[in-house]
């Protein structure tokens, strides 16, 4: 599960599962600040991706 942006009273805030983890004036500021949140996640998913692919085809990683 990825952070969602949502707006909520008048701020546009970061959220993950029923946490509010910050909170911005634009949703221009929220953007960035998610993609900052998640772009290591989304960097260890490819390296475990990258990993496993060299496992199932026998080189080494």
């Amino acid at each position: 599960m990825l952070p969602q942006i949502r707006e909520q009273a008048g701020c546009w805030c970061i959220g993950y599962g029923w946490k509010v983890l910050d909170a911005y004036d634009t949703k221009a500021e929220a953007v960035r600040e998610r993609e900052r949140l998640i772009r290591p996640l989304i960097v260890a998913d490819l390296d475990r991706w990258r990993r496993w692919e060299c496992l199932a085809d026998g080189r080494e990683y």
